[in-house]
C-alpha cells in the first residue's frame, strides 16, 4: 500500500525578533528601577519598596518577551498538515499533533479580530470541538486551503453515497 503524502496548509511565522528586543528594552528599565531604589536609600522605606516593585514587575515582563520567543522558535515547521483526508493541527500546550477528518470541519476561521490576526490564529470548528492554531504565518491562506480540502473531502463522501 503506498504511503499518502503530507501536504503543508500552514507553516509558522518567522521569529519574531522584536520580543527579544522588547525583553531588552525592559530589562533595562528593570535595572533602572533597582538601581534608583539604591539612590534613593536615604529618602526611606517608601522610595526603596517602589522602585523595587517596579524593577520586579519589569523584570518578569522581560522574562515574559524571552520565553515567547523562545516557545515560538521550538514551534515546528508545519503547524497544520493534511494526511489524506485527515487534518493534524498542533496544539503547543500538549505538544502534540490532533487528528480532525476534513469531512467532519463545519467551518474555519482564519482571524477574525486584528488581534487574531498579529497572533496567527486559525480556528477550525466540528461539531464535537473547536481547535485553534496559533503562530500560522498567513492565517487566511491557510483558512482557504483549509476550506478546500474541507470541499473536496466533502465530494469523495458524496461520491461513495451514490
Amino acid at each position: 500500500m503506498a504511503e499518502e503524502s503530507k501536504t503543508v496548509v500552514a507553516k509558522k511565522r518567522g521569529a519574531q525578533k522584536q520580543y527579544i528586543i522588547y525583553g531588552c528594552i525592559i530589562a533595562l528599565l528593570a535595572a533602572f528601577a533597582g538601581a534608583s531604589a539604591g539612590f534613593n536609600a536615604e529618602q526611606g522605606a517608601g522610595f526603596i519598596a517602589v522602585g523595587i516593585i517596579l524593577a520586579v514587575l519589569a523584570l518578569c515582563f522581560a522574562v515574559y518577551c524571552f520565553v515567547l520567543y523562545a516557545m515560538q522558535k521550538k514551534l515546528p515547521d508545519a503547524l497544520i498538515y493534511a494526511e489524506g483526508d485527515t487534518l493534524y493541527c498542533y496544539q503547543y500546550k500538549k505538544k502534540e499533533y490532533i487528528a480532525v477528518r476534513c469531512a467532519d470541519i463545519l467551518s474555519a476561521d482564519g482571524g477574525i479580530t486584528p488581534r487574531d490576526v498579529r497572533a496567527g490564529l486559525v480556528r477550525i470548528k466540528t461539531a464535537e470541538r473547536t481547535v485553534e492554531v496559533v503562530e500560522i504565518a498567513e492565517p487566511f491562506a491557510a483558512r482557504e486551503k483549509i476550506l478546500r480540502l474541507k470541499l473536496s473531502a466533502e465530494g469523495v463522501r458524496g461520491e461513495e453515497n451514490v
